[in-house]
């Protein structure tokens, strides 16, 4: 399937459009208008700064990042283990994808995993382990006396099965 470019809002007009690759992205008509204003010898307008949310945060870290250090007890200088290999973790692993703009509700302990870089490649929003993964991981909370929703985790196990 070829590549389909979607319309977002142009930061020069506020117009829905398919945006040129510049800082900040802005439309055709605004790009050749900016051009021409130049070559007036009118100066360019300021564009309006793209409008990001910035990403909770807790400490420095990532908001699911502190959830589940929090859960499992490490601090910021212990070793924490991956959930399948035992080998260092290096990502907390969203077992459940947030999807685009993350809601949030997917930051839970239970929809929380650490992994390697390495497994987060292999396994990560590949719904074939997504059973395998969260068996896993009710696992490891039960045996590092973590409190979780069992029942919560059994409907996602089966959900993938």
């Amino acid at each position: 399937m070829p590549f389909q470019p979607k319309k977002k809002i142009c930061s020069g007009c506020g117009k829905e459009s398919f945006l040129w690759r510049s800082n900040p992205p802005t439309c055709k008509d605004c790009i050749g208008k900016e051009k021409q204003d130049s070559l007036d010898g009118i100066p360019p307008k300021p564009r309006k700064a793209l409008q990001t949310k910035p990403k909770p945060r807790i400490n420095g870290k990532p908001l699911h990042t502190a959830i589940y250090m929090a859960a499992f007890g490490y601090g910021d200088t212990d070793f924490i283990p991956s959930e399948i290999s035992g080998d260092r973790c290096q990502d907390v692993h969203h077992i459940e994808a947030r999807g685009m703009g993350g809601s949030g509700k997917e930051d839970r302990i239970e929809n929380l995993m650490g992994l390697t870089r390495e497994e987060h490649e292999d396994y990560g929003d590949k719904t074939q382990y997504m059973a395998y993964l969260y068996e896993m991981h009710g696992h490891e909370m039960e045996a590092n006396g973590v409190k979780f929703d069992k029942k919560w985790i059994n409907e996602q196990i089966k959900k993938y099965s």
